[in-house]
């Protein structure tokens, strides 16, 4: 079986995730003890993968909005400075590579409006939370 390439049935959530985002959810819930909240459905067909929450005895609280970028092709498994284009996204044969910009993460995956949005909601605002990135 090919990493990424199967989806498993969360039953508690009842949504379907990537097998990499299940990996990275049970990662930050049973190494970190964290507490997460995976597969979260966006307006216009965008999703954040997990958002997690760590808590200290003093008090503290760190939030965390973690997206998994995992690919199997050797050619595209690094994240890579290049430009990122919303027209070669668009383009069948460039979009692997454009989804393993940084710029596709910083726009797409977590500055897109209605990401922004769900965010707020949840009690992540700018500053009081880090972006991370599993590849």
């Amino acid at each position: 079986m090919l990493l990424g390439c199967c989806t498993y049935l969360n039953a508690q959530w009842g949504l379907a995730m990537e097998t990499t985002e299940r990996i990275v959810e049970s990662y930050c819930r049973y190494v970190k003890g964290w507490f997460t909240i995976p597969n979260i459905k966006c307006a216009g067909q965008y999703e954040i993968d997990l958002l997690a929450i760590e808590t200290h005895r003093d008090g503290t609280v760190r939030r965390y909005h973690i997206e998994s970028g995992v690919s199997i092709s050797g050619g595209y498994s690094k994240l890579t400075a290049k430009p990122y284009s919303l027209d070669d996204l668009k383009i069948r044969v460039k979009q692997a590579g454009q989804r393993r910009t940084l710029g596709y993460f910083r726009e797409r995956t977590f500055g897109a409006s209605e990401v922004m949005k769900e965010l707020r909601e949840r009690g992540f605002k700018k500053g009081n939370y880090t972006r991370v990135v599993v590849t």
